[in-house]
């Protein structure tokens, strides 16, 4: 059995975000949460985030004569009433954080907060400790080109045919195949890319064609992105010699070459993608990427 690292899928969530946000150049960090102060919770009313604010913070920005005196009498109740009625009383200028409207909670203690994965973030009108987001799939311009270069395999099919398991026991060499449903079909992963048509020793390619397999068909105008793309993650791999291969049978042991899951690959097709390592995200098996295609860097 092996002995995995396990990692807590929320505070993995929060610490992709602040990776990703830090790329895009925007000042965001995990950070403990504050002990002074009272809090006032603060979300998306379309469920992308949510956090805790300093009402009195926000009051002093808004309006610093309020907030001096909400301040010196210990009430938030005008910060949250002013934040209420207003639709975006927080601006921010990560995309990834942007809102049609905001809902506004009651005042807490510090306390609540105490324990919390959160990240600190800087709005316009004060700081805001995130304590949920959900950051959008962006890919950034360089990492789609590398991805561009991602081989996928193509088939150019003359048709197919439907055949009983008892016909296929039955072929031997010399026998004709008959192709019952002729069709020049350019496939992709089970998806239709196009026809094509031969000339001489050449293939041309034809318009996307109508397909009889249902929803497959990449129709005109459909994006190239619908490719399904399976990943295999290999824990190793090693070579084995053909007699040796041939009398493997349940109950044989083969030694695993240690660290086995800290270098489990990542494959595409057959090609290397990708590095990591073997962990248990909240109970379930995966992989934490160490190495990507087209980065130098490890992560």
């Amino acid at each position: 059995m092996l002995k995995l690292r396990a990692i807590d899928a929320s505070l993995h969530r929060m610490q992709h975000a602040v990776a990703v946000w830090s790329r895009q150049g925007w000042d965001a960090q995990m950070a403990p949460s504050p002990e002074h102060g009272n809090w006032v919770p603060v979300s998306d009313e379309g469920g992308r985030w949510a956090g805790w604010l300093d009402p009195l913070e926000w009051l002093t920005h808004e309006s610093p004569k309020l907030g001096a005196l909400s301040r010196s009498s210990g009430n938030e109740q005008l910060a949250v009433e002013m934040m209420s009625s207003m639709d975006q009383p927080i601006a921010f200028g990560i995309p990834d954080l942007a809102y049609e409207r905001v809902h506004v909670g009651k005042p807490v203690s510090p306390a609540r907060l105490r324990g919390a994965g959160l990240i600190r973030v800087t709005a316009r009108e004060c700081v805001v400790w995130l304590s949920h987001v959900t950051v959008s799939d962006r890919l950034d311009e360089a990492a789609s080109h590398v991805f561009e270069q991602l081989a996928m395999v193509l088939d150019f099919e003359v048709g197919s045919s439907r055949v009983r398991l008892s016909t296929l026991r039955s072929i031997a060499p010399g026998d004709v195949l008959l192709v019952r449903d002729p069709m020049a079909r350019v496939s992709c992963q089970g998806f239709t890319v196009g026809g094509y048509r031969r000339t001489g020793e050449t293939i041309v390619m034809e318009e996307p064609m109508e397909s009889t397999q249902g929803d497959t068909t990449l129709i005109p105008g459909a994006s190239i992105e619908r490719l399904p793309i399976e990943l295999t993650f290999v824990l190793q791999r090693q070579r084995m010699p053909l007699a040796q291969l041939r009398t493997l049978v349940k109950g044989d042991m083969i030694e695993m070459m240690p660290g086995a899951e800290q270098r489990v690959e990542v494959r595409v097709n057959d090609s290397w993608i990708g590095s990591g390592e073997l962990v248990q995200l909240d109970g379930r098996l995966g992989v934490c990427v160490t190495q990507w295609f087209g980065d130098d860097m490890n992560v």
